[in-house]
């Protein structure tokens, strides 16, 4: 704020030239005056701001313009909207943003929308206190949270990791071959999240052609799941448009990529024939 001050300042004495200067206490009414131009040039402020050279206006202001000063502070304005500055009251700046190279826009509210802008972050903080159990620091509270909930983050990710790859060898070790493709399957509760991780592993890991089909369920909800290989996408198989049709035994839908798909559903009983019905559009058993 200190050098948005000094710019007015400087903004302001480069403007007036030899101008009149008021001072306005606080609560007295502000006053206009017309002054003189750097230039020699005297008249009203419509009639100096049209003849000077480089106007920091932009456009031609009607009437005279008000010069204030109170404090440290020098302002030129060509419209102030109060008969006082008193009714300014308590000013609290609320943001800034860039509106065009080289400017900001200063946001902020002044007298009673200062005071329920104060009242609503006195609210925040008793709320916030609460929820923290009313720790005296509150700022080291939440920091502490924040970080403790960044490291139970990432022990859970490495959890699902973790039994990803469990759940891929368990996978892998059973799988079967039919019509020279090499099937894998599941069918049971699992995370849908872990099971597309197991899927593109899967991929990742197997050269040979394969098909993976899982049936989830997870949280009284239901999952169909389906990764092809290349070379049977290039055969012309399409993952998205068979689970899309398998998934009417689920009472659900989706679709998906060629090489993968999922379909989410209602009916956990029908999971079973919609892995069947995927094998089958596939040509596998």
């Amino acid at each position: 704020m200190k050098t948005l001050l000094v710019i007015s300042v400087l903004l302001a004495f480069t403007l007036l030239g030899h101008a009149q200067i008021w001072k306005v206490p606080e609560g007295h009414e502000t006053r206009w005056t017309s002054f003189e131009n750097p230039t020699g040039a005297k008249g009203t402020a419509a009639q100096v701001n049209k003849g000077a050279k480089g106007s920091a206006f932009g456009r031609i202001m009607a009437g005279d313009s008000c010069v204030l000063k109170y404090g440290s502070s020098v302002e030129l304005c060509g419209g102030t909207h109060i008969p006082a500055t008193g009714m300014i009251g308590s000013l609290r700046v609320i943001g800034e943003s860039s509106i065009a190279a080289g400017v900001r826009r200063i946001e902020a509210v002044t007298a009673e929308g200062a005071e329920q802008f104060v009242y609503a972050q006195q609210d925040l903080i008793r709320e916030l206190r609460a929820l923290m159990n009313h720790m005296p620091n509150l700022a080291q509270a939440m920091k502490k949270s924040i970080e403790e909930n960044a490291e139970m983050k990432k022990q859970i990710e490495d959890y699902i990791r973790e039994k990803s790859m469990r759940l891929k060898e368990e996978i892998v070790a059973k799988a079967s071959e039919s019509n020279g493709i090499k099937v894998m399957q599941f069918v049971g509760k699992a995370n849908a999240d872990a099971m597309k991780n197991v899927a593109f592993q899967i991929k990742a890991e197997t050269t040979d052609s394969f098909v993976f089909v899982a049936g989830i369920i997870d949280d009284n909800k239901c999952t169909l799941m389906l990764m092809l290989s290349d070379d049977l996408v290039k055969e012309g198989l399409h993952a998205g448009k068979i689970v899309k049709e398998a998934a009417k035994h689920i009472q659900g839908g989706g679709g998906g990529q060629p090489h993968f798909a999922t379909a989410g559903g209602k009916n956990m009983e029908g999971l079973s024939i919609a892995v069947g019905a995927v094998k089958e559009a596939v040509g596998v058993q």
